[in-house]
């Protein structure tokens, strides 16, 4: 329980990361940009509508997702780097505990996720002019849903390259990876098919239909799933007396 407590509390981090590039505004004029607007620079790290997207920049769109990996990049392949051994020779069936360890990682994700976008939220109606609507909200249940699936998908493959290789190749590897689909993501704004299977090819998500927001959204955790089931077999059968000899 007390471990439940400090993960808690350190995702708590989030909130002045998330209201930091509201603050020097909170106190002078609102601006014209609708919350919506404001809402998606948060996480995109851009809006389309006047200066303001310099400021929304501070944040940036990956910050949320690399500070999330600093705190828990090693939560599940922590128990891989001191007396794996012995550690899980008191553990039965290696597959339910892995599956255990993902539902509480998610638990952390969603709440984090909460965090980041409600805070942020929160800095967008004291920032603009203008109230929420209707397709406010629409735009927070989107985001909430990509940001979960992205957190929880990256943060798996972390600790999964930590498992099987070593910290600097699971945190760098996976790095590399997000930075290579963000190159892709952004010379593939005209192509339908590989903007939806590039994970990081979501800032278009919140303009698409609903069907076809579902459909990513539904491929989003179709693929986390798949990289869970998939670690989940590697470490069936996964040699613990290797990571002594590391």
């Amino acid at each position: 329980m007390c471990e439940t407590y400090k993960n808690l509390g350190k995702t708590f981090l989030i909130i002045p990361v998330a209201i930091y590039p509201f603050l020097p505004l909170v106190s002078g004029e609102r601006t014209d940009v609708s919350v919506t607007q404001l809402l998606i620079g948060t996480v995109f790290g851009q809006v389309s509508d006047g200066d303001y997207s310099n400021l929304i920049l501070i944040v940036g769109k990956l910050v949320y997702l690399f500070l999330f990996h600093l705190l828990f990049g090693t939560y599940i392949s922590r128990h891989f780097t001191y007396m794996p051994a012995y550690y899980f020779s008191r553990i039965s069936h290696r597959c339910v505990w892995f599956g255990k360890q993902c539902i509480s990682l998610f638990f952390y994700v969603v709440w984090y996720a909460l965090l980041f976008l409600g805070s942020g939220f929160w800095g967008c109606c004291m920032t603009s002019s203008e109230k929420p609507d209707q397709e406010t909200w629409r735009c927070f249940f989107i985001l909430l849903a990509v940001c979960v699936s992205l957190l929880m998908l990256t943060t798996l493959v972390v600790n999964l390259g930590i498992i099987f290789g070593k910290t600097g190749v699971g945190f760098l590897g996976c790095w590399v990876g997000i930075i290579i689909l963000e190159i892709i993501a952004k010379g593939s704004l005209r192509n339908p098919w590989i903007s939806f299977i590039n994970p990081m090819s979501y800032s278009g998500v919140l303009a698409m239909e609903t069907v076809e927001v579902q459909a990513k959204i539904l491929y989003l955790y179709s693929l986390t799933v798949v990289v869970a089931v998939g670690g989940t077999v590697l470490l069936k059968n996964y040699d613990i007396s290797l990571r002594e000899v590391d």
